[in-house]
């Protein structure tokens, strides 16, 4: 059979759009650091290591084509930069010149799934993350630290490692004003829709655990009551805790840093 219809069809949707064919910018820059000085800026892009000169606005990779750079922090000085790789066989951390042309120096001795390493303020030590690299490459998700995680020490010439502490949930390694206390964020999970988040230190032996800030509020999205904040980082000088919450950005002021479980 045979039915007559009369039906509008809709203006086409055609844009025409020109593709740029010039040099590719950098529209999302990671784990951006700021240098002791205050003067260059190291983060990661395009999987590689850049440092910024800040007056020139001139940024240059320093980190081999090729090689997965992340999560890049200054040494104390300020001359160098450590970093982490990443492969498929597993990865390493590097220190490295903060110029291009030189070449890195790997510290780790074993392959695993490294994150967020912090040179100590003396600059003896790195600090960082590690968890399994099979796990990382096998897991469902991609967000967060891998299950079984330790916070780790190396030496900064590469001759020992050692484990500070299981992580259990405890990442991003940082110092305040103590040269021997770390600082770590204690977080319920990368999507948790209840508890807190926390900011901790313990001895660079691991003992001593003290809690000392705790963080939660409204959700953004569909989120129901007061959710974990994303980042906790206690600020060089040891007066402030830098907290990102549902897309926004706070600074708290520790009005007495030797305080504990204080809450925002």
């Amino acid at each position: 059979f045979s039915v007559d219809i009369e039906k509008r069809i809709a203006t086409r949707l055609y844009y025409p759009y020109r593709a740029d064919v010039g040099p590719v910018k950098a529209r999302i820059i990671s784990n951006p650091s700021l240098s002791p000085n205050g003067k260059k800026l190291t983060f990661s892009a395009f999987s590689r290591i850049y440092v910024k000169d800040l007056k020139s606005g001139e940024a240059e990779a320093i980190s081999p084509e090729g090689m997965v750079g992340a999560f890049p922090g200054w040494s104390p000085k300020g001359s160098e930069v450590v970093y982490v790789s990443w492969q498929s066989e597993g990865g390493h951390i590097y220190r490295q010149r903060a110029r291009k042309g030189s070449k890195p120096k790997r510290i780790s001795q074993h392959a695993a799934y490294y994150t967020h390493p912090a040179w100590s303020p003396d600059g003896a030590r790195i600090f960082a993350l590690r968890g399994s690299g099979y796990e990382r490459l096998v897991r469902q998700g991609d967000y967060g630290p891998v299950i079984g995680s330790d916070v780790i020490w190396l030496s900064a010439d590469g001759s020992e490692t050692h484990v500070v502490i299981p992580a259990r949930g405890l990442s991003r390694p940082h110092f305040g004003t103590e040269p021997d206390r770390i600082y770590l964020q204690l977080s319920a999970g990368m999507f948790a829709n209840k508890g807190t988040s926390s900011l901790v230190s313990i001895r660079i032996d691991g003992t001593d655990r003290r809690d000392i800030l705790s963080s939660a509020g409204p959700g953004a999205y569909s989120a129901q009551g007061e959710v974990p904040s994303e980042l906790m980082q206690m600020s060089p000088d040891g007066q402030h805790t830098l907290i990102q919450h549902a897309n926004q950005v706070y600074v708290a002021a520790l009005l007495n840093p030797f305080l504990q479980k204080q809450k925002v």
